[in-house]
C-alpha cells in the first residue's frame, strides 16, 4: 500500500516538474492550468490505484469473513504492516477467539449431549429401580401371604378332629394373620344353627363366646351363611345388625365377614375384624378369601369324618347309641360292674303298636316320632347311663350302679310321661296318640354274661307286650310289675 501511495507521489512530483518547467515557456494562466490538471490527474491516478488495491484486499477479507462459519472459523485473513493488514490481524484474533468458542462450543454440545445421555441413562435406572423395587415389594408381600397360607394350610391338614383343629388354627392364625381378631363359626346339622367354635383376640371373653349359636338370618353372621355371600362392614357403629356377639363382645372397626362353602353348601361363616375404620383392602379381600376357602375345606372334612364316626356309633336316624356301641358299652359296664361288685341293670323299650302307626300316618310321620322318642328318652337318663337304638322301633337303657327298683322307677316315669306327651303332628293325618312297653332286668337276676342280662330284660318286654301293651314288667315277676 505504501509502494503505491509512493509511485504515485514521485509520478505527480515528477509531474509538477515538468508543469513547472512549463510555465516558463507557457503563459501564466496556462501554467496555472498546466499544474492544477497535473495535480488533478495525480490525485485521480492515485485515488483509483488506492480503490483497486483496497477493494482487492477488502473483498479478500469480505470472503474469508464469509468462509469462516463453513470453516468453523478456521479461515484467515491476509495481513500486513499497513492499516488493512493490522486490521487482517485483529480480524484474525477475532476469527481465533471465534474459532476456539466454536471448539468450546462443540465441546460443550458433546458434553452435553454425554450428560444428557447419562441423566436419561441414570433416569431410566432411576424408574427402573424403582419399578425394581416396587416388584420386590409385591413379591415381598406375595411371598408373606405364600407363607402365611402355607402355615395355614399345613395346621389344617394336621387333625381330622373339630376341636383341636379349631384350636391349633386360631393358634397360627392368631400369629400370621394380620388381624385383630377372627372368628370361626360352624354349622351344627343337629342343632339348625351356627357354633362359634374358634375364636383368636378376643382375650378374656373368649370362653364366653366359645359355643354360641347364631341361626340362620339373624345379624350379620346369620345374613352371611344363609346368603353364601360376603359382607364388608366399613364402620360396625353404623351397621344395626351387627349384634356384638349378642353384647358379649362390644368391637369398633371394620368387618369382614365370609362364608365357608362346601359345595352348593356353606359349613360356616369366618369373621375378621380390625379396629380401624375401612381397614380392609381389596388386596386383604382376595387373600381372606383363600383362607376362608381353605378353612372351608378343613372343617367340611372334619364335618364328614365326625359325621362317619358317629353312623359308626350312632344312629343316623335319632343320634342315639347304635346297637354294636351299645354292646360295646355293655361290655365295659360289665367288667366294670363285675370288678366293683356293683350293678348293673338294663332296660329295654318297645314303642306300642309302630307298625300299624305308620301305615295309619306314614313312614315320614314314623321317623318324625322315632327321633321325638329317642330325643325323650336320652332327656330322662343320667349321663352316666347308655341308651340306644337297638332296631327299628325298639330302644335299650343301660343303667350303671342302678338295682331293679331304681330301674323300674326310671321305666315307669319314662313311659307315663311319654304317655303325656304331645307329638310332632307334621303331617299327620289325624290326632296322635303313641304308648311304650318297657322290660326291666339287673345283674341282681344273677345273669351269666352280659348278653343274658339283655335276653333277661327283652323277655320281660315280650311278657309286656303280651300283656297288654302300655306297661313296665320286671324279669322274674310272674304278674308283672305294671302301673296302666
Amino acid at each position: 500500500m505504501r509502494g503505491v501511495v509512493t509511485a504515485v507521489l514521485l509520478t505527480v512530483a515528477c509531474g509538477y516538474l515538468l508543469a513547472a518547467g512549463s510555465v516558463l515557456l507557457l503563459p501564466p494562466f496556462l501554467a496555472v492550468a498546466a499544474i492544477i490538471a497535473v495535480g488533478l490527474i495525480g490525485s485521480l491516478v492515485l485515488f483509483l490505484q488506492l480503490r483497486r488495491r483496497l477493494t482487492a484486499r477488502l473483498n479478500r477479507m469480505l470472503r474469508t469473513l464469509r468462509r469462516a462459519p463453513e470453516t468453523n472459523f478456521a479461515a484467515r485473513c491476509p495481513v500486513g504492516d499497513d492499516e488493512l493488514g493490522t486490521l487482517g490481524a485483529e480480524i484474525n484474533q477475532l476469527l481465533q477467539r471465534l474459532t476456539e468458542l466454536s471448539v468450546n462450543v462443540i465441546d460443550t454440545d458433546r458434553e452435553l449431549a454425554w450428560t444428557q445421555k447419562e441423566l436419561s441413562f441414570k433416569e431410566e435406572l432411576a424408574n427402573k429401580g424403582r419399578l425394581l423395587q416396587a416388584t420386590n415389594d409385591q413379591l415381598e408381600g406375595r411371598l408373606k401371604e405364600l407363607s402365611q397360607l402355607f402355615d395355614i394350610s399345613r395346621t389344617l391338614n394336621s387333625s381330622l378332629e373339630l376341636e383341636p383343629l379349631m384350636d391349633r388354627f386360631c393358634e397360627v392364625g392368631g400369629r400370621t394373620l394380620d388381624v385383630d381378631r377372627f372368628a370361626v363359626c360352624v354349622w351344627n346339622e343337629r342343632r339348625k344353627a351356627l357354633v362359634v367354635r374358634g375364636l383368636s383376640g378376643f382375650d378374656e371373653g373368649q370362653g364366653a363366646l366359645r359355643g354360641m349359636r347364631i341361626y340362620p338370618g339373624e345379624g350379620i353372621t346369620g345374613t352371611v351363611h344363609e346368603t353364601r355371600t360376603m359382607l364388608y362392614v366399613r364402620d360396625i357403629d353404623k351397621d344395626q345388625r351387627f349384634m356384638h356377639f349378642r353384647g358379649k363382645a362390644h368391637l369398633h372397626g371394620s368387618l369382614l365377614a365370609l362364608p365357608l362353602p362346601s359345595g352348593d353348601q356353606s359349613v360356616g361363616v369366618m369373621l375378621f375384624q380390625r379396629d380401624r375404620i375401612d381397614a380392609f383392602t381389596f388386596e386383604d379381600v382376595g387373600l381372606f378369601h383363600i383362607i376362608a376357602n381353605q378353612v372351608a375345606g378343613a372343617v367340611a372334612n372334619s364335618l364328614h369324618y365326625q359325621k362317619t364316626r358317629e353312623l359308626a356309633t350312632h344312629d343316623e336316624l335319632t343320634g342315639l347309641y347304635n346297637r354294636r356301641m351299645l354292646e360295646r358299652r355293655l361290655e365295659m359296664e360289665w367288667e366294670r360292674t363285675s370288678r366293683f361288685d356293683s350293678v348293673l341293670a338294663c332296660i329295654m323299650i318297645d314303642v306300642d303298636k309302630f307298625k300299624q302307626f305308620n301305615d295309619e300316618h306314614g313312614h315320614l310321620v314314623g321317623d318324625d316320632v322315632l327321633r321325638f322318642v329317642g330325643k325323650f328318652l336320652a332327656e330322662h337318663v343320667r349321663r352316666v347311663d347308655s341308651i340306644a337304638r337297638f332296631g327299628g322301633e325298639e330302644f335299650a337303657v343301660l343303667l350303671p350302679r342302678t338295682d331293679k327298683a331304681e330301674a323300674f322307677a326310671v321305666a315307669e316315669k319314662m313311659r307315663s310321661s311319654l304317655a303325656e306327651s304331645e307329638l310332632p303332628r307334621s303331617g299327620a293325618k289325624g290326632p296322635l296318640s303313641l304308648t311304650i312297653s318297657c322290660g326291666v332286668a339287673s345283674t341282681q337276676d344273677q345273669p351269666s354274661s352280659a348278653k343274658q342280662l339283655v335276653d333277661m330284660a327283652d323277655h320281660a318286654l315280650l311278657l309286656a307286650k303280651s300283656q297288654g301293651r302300655n306297661r313296665v314288667v320286671s324279669y322274674g315277676d310272674s304278674g308283672g310289675e305294671t302301673s296302666v
